[in-house]
């Protein structure tokens, strides 16, 4: 599971997001929003920031990631803004 999160969110959805103009394209900010989106909040409340993010998460945790890195891939741009937005709010940005 951790090697397709980090094929979905190092190489196919970087490339997506930048054929489709997303309004985030680069691996790390779409990391950040599912991340945050999975603890409801900005989510180095909730795991070590001096390890990997995902190498952290338990399997259920990394299933929802992957559930919802799929329908990234799927919905594109409306999510993903959506996404953005809420995880911006979580760390108090807007």
């Amino acid at each position: 599971m951790e090697q397709w999160y980090l094929l979905l969110t190092r190489e196919k959805l970087p490339q997506q997001a930048q054929v489709e103009q997303w309004p985030i394209q680069q691996d790390h900010c779409l990391q950040r929003v599912v991340l945050d989106d999975l603890f409801q909040d900005c989510w180095y409340n909730h795991l070590n920031r001096s390890k990997p993010a995902y190498r952290q998460l338990d399997n259920l945790q990394l299933g929802q990631s992957l559930q919802l890195l799929s329908r990234m891939e799927r919905e594109g741009e409306p999510l993903v803004a959506a996404l953005n937005v809420s995880s911006l709010t979580f760390r108090g940005k807007i």
